[in-house]
């Protein structure tokens, strides 16, 4: 695996950087260093928790340097005897974030990826994240970058050490992997995260009677029956299942059980609706909240 994801992994750059040069050479734009701030890699949450075989998020925030960011390449180290890069559909599971265009004239071109890979290759585990991205507007010949400070991946990691142990995310940038869109390099200050293991009870996020049989739709009607009468749907399960509307810990962060989106309001009709999405397609509902909101149907750590 390890092998067939790096043979995917050197194309995918060489791919982007062809993308990138091509941008640069429609716009004709050259252009010396640009003094300034450098720009800013960071991992978030910068203290992840995950329990024992279950699944956490970690977002790659970029602020672009002084002068716009045109191309990056970014690498995140971690300790794969504890945590790894989980797998959906024989890939890492990982979304690669798209950055806003903003309104006005121009061309913008983009392309984006996220991967894992060996590093180096020794036939191992994967041991690094990797995100890459290129992004240039074309505006009457020429080039800018975008600013501000952007998501640009979310990976998912899967704990596979124990209790206790934790695995730095190593934040790296090589020397020629954030460019300006005139060409110029910057070197980016960077902030590392982390990911510890902690002790719990492995359940199910989204199966509100924590079934063995998973997400199913009486999952849902324990939320509708929640909402319109504010008790929890009677269960036969062991008390590790916490009741639909219990404050309870998921990876180390305070959640409702039943609050599948992590919204502020609390256990809605929208639970439900996710609930129901998700036996019915296989898939998660949207969500725009925080990193340490976990998708339905991903195994978290309650306590």
């Amino acid at each position: 695996m390890s092998h067939i994801k790096s043979a995917w992994f050197r194309p995918a750059i060489a791919l982007l950087a062809v993308v990138a040069v091509s941008a640069l050479w429609i716009a004709g734009t050259t252009g010396p260093a640009v003094a300034g701030n450098p720009g800013n890699v960071s991992i978030s949450p910068a203290n992840a928790q995950v329990g024992v075989g279950g699944t956490t998020t970690v977002d790659v925030n970029v602020t672009a340097p002084d002068g716009g960011l045109g191309v990056f390449i970014i690498e995140i180290g971690y300790d794969p005897d504890v945590v790894q890069v989980d797998v959906l559909n024989n890939n890492p599971n990982c979304q690669s974030l798209e950055v806003p265009n903003p309104a006005g004239p121009g061309n913008v071109v983009q392309a984006n990826g996220c991967d894992a890979k060996d590093d180096p290759p020794t036939g191992g585990e994967d041991d690094t994240a990797v995100a890459f991205g290129a992004w240039i507007k074309n505006v009457d010949g020429t080039a800018t970058g975008w600013t501000g400070t952007n998501t640009v991946a979310r990976f998912t990691f899967r704990a596979v050490g124990s209790a206790g142990q934790s695995s730095p995310l190593t934040v790296s940038v090589c020397e020629d992997c954030f460019i300006r869109p005139n060409t110029s390099q910057a070197t980016p200050n960077t902030v590392n995260g982390n990911i510890e293991i902690i002790a719990g009870t492995p359940q199910i996020w989204g199966n509100a009677d924590c079934s063995a049989d998973g997400i199913r739709s009486r999952d849902g009607q324990a939320i509708g029956k929640f909402v319109l009468q504010g008790t929890p749907l009677s269960q036969t399960e062991p008390p590790p299942c916490p009741d639909v509307g219990q404050a309870v810990t998921v990876n180390g962060a305070p959640q409702t059980w039943g609050n599948w989106d992590c919204s502020a309001d609390g256990v809605r009709s929208r639970d439900g609706q996710a609930t129901g999405k998700f036996v019915l397609q296989g898939t998660p509902l949207s969500q725009t909240e925080p990193p340490d909101c976990p998708d339905i149907g991903a195994t978290v750590t309650v306590s």
